[in-house]
């Protein structure tokens, strides 16, 4: 443990579930805590805690804990690099961003910036310049002949329907108001103003993708409000909805965005230099099935998700964390095109992830449509 890491006391997860952020995790040590202690402590301080986990089903997280506790390594977080030359002014200068009011010393927290690209640890598998986090069972051996076959997930631009949907499982997760060494305690890093949350991102997302000739259906349906469980259960029903009005969905893309927690104090930020601005790292999650969540096609959506962040590093190196390679249902069941997509942390800024979902729409588009036009 570094000297500046507070260590996590039972206190502190008052603000975990206050938050909304970690109930998963909170659950775990609270039912199993003195058998847990050492792993979950390790767990808050060093890894990322993904907000995803909290609407798993009933008994799913203890059996994670059960058939990948020697493989839930943490993960390290590496230095932010810093422009060396400085940055020429853009043509269209943008207004200088407001700064952050003074937050009481007794509602201080810090926020540490990080830029998360993996290490050669067997926890990481390296393939063709993108690396994947494996929390599977599979061996690396295993997952590259998965991925020695071309992902086929495309669409057809000439096609008069939508081909692909955006919708938000947890569409009232926010951001910090201003990039800031510091955040208030007291914020709850949700909102349920279209303007200020997931949707926002979704909605530049799909702005992009409609500029590069694309049909995109953007729901913006807030599952997750005003209950916060069942969340993935009613997004699965939306999505059904809409594949059945419109057959030729082809992608389905569940916007989100991450939270990474050392303690009530500590929080991090995933960032990227892009053009002298800060973007928020993307993460991408694909599904694993041994055969037990009723994901017959996982195959498709780990070589889409590796097909995607390849051409996306390739464009912006550093602007994609490892892909989440993982046993969790979400919403793949649903096609071969799925992919859950976290734009930041709660420690970014809502500028910070539409600026990324910006940078990615045109790459998105073109590795959608490979081959078509």
């Amino acid at each position: 443990m570094r000297k500046d890491e507070t260590p996590v006391k039972k206190r502190e997860f008052s603000l975990l579930l206050r938050g909304g952020l970690t109930i998963g995790a909170a659950v775990a040590v609270v039912l199993l805590w003195p058998q847990l202690r050492p792993l979950t402590v390790a767990l808050l301080q060093k890894a990322a805690l993904f907000t995803t986990v909290l609407d798993m089903p009933g008994g799913a997280l203890e059996t994670l804990r059960e058939r990948y506790a020697d493989q839930l390594l943490p993960e390290e977080p590496q230095p932010v690099p810093q422009p060396v030359d400085e940055v020429p002014e853009p043509a269209n200068e943008e207004p200088p961003a407001a700064a952050a009011p003074e937050i009481p010393e007794e509602y201080r927290g810090k926020i540490t910036e990080l830029t998360m690209t993996g290490d050669d640890s067997p926890a990481y598998i390296a393939w063709k310049g993108v690396r994947l986090r494996n929390y599977t069972g599979l061996t690396a051996a295993e997952v590259e002949k998965v991925l020695a076959a071309p992902s086929r997930v495309a669409v057809d631009p000439a096609l008069a329907e939508p081909q692909i949907l955006l919708f938000h499982t947890h569409a009232t997760e926010s951001y910090e108001p201003y990039d800031s060494p510091f955040f208030d305690t007291r914020n709850s890093w949700r909102d349920a103003d279209n303007q200020n949350n997931m949707v926002a991102v979704g909605a530049v997302l799909a702005s992009g993708l409609e500029e590069a000739g694309l049909k995109v259906l953007h729901d913006d349906t807030q599952h997750d409000n005003p209950a916060y469980t069942g969340a993935y259960q009613r997004s699965n029903a939306t999505v059904k909805g809409y594949q059945k009005q419109y057959p030729h969905l082809q992608v389905l893309l569940d916007i989100h965005r991450d939270a990474i927690l050392y303690s009530d104090t500590n929080i991090a930020k995933t960032v990227a230099w892009v053009d002298g601005k800060k973007a928020a790292q993307l993460m991408i999650i694909a599904p694993y099935d041994s055969g037990t969540l009723g994901i017959p096609r996982w195959r498709e959506n780990l070589r889409f998700a590796v097909a995607l962040a390849g051409a996306i590093e390739e464009r912006y190196p550093g602007l994609c964390r490892p892909i989440f390679f993982c046993s969790r249902a979400y919403t793949f069941a649903c096609g071969d095109g799925d992919l859950l997509l976290e734009f930041g942390t709660n420690g970014n800024t809502m500028e910070e992830a539409q600026y990324t979902a910006r940078l990615i729409a045109p790459i998105l588009a073109e590795v959608l449509t490979a081959g078509k036009e």
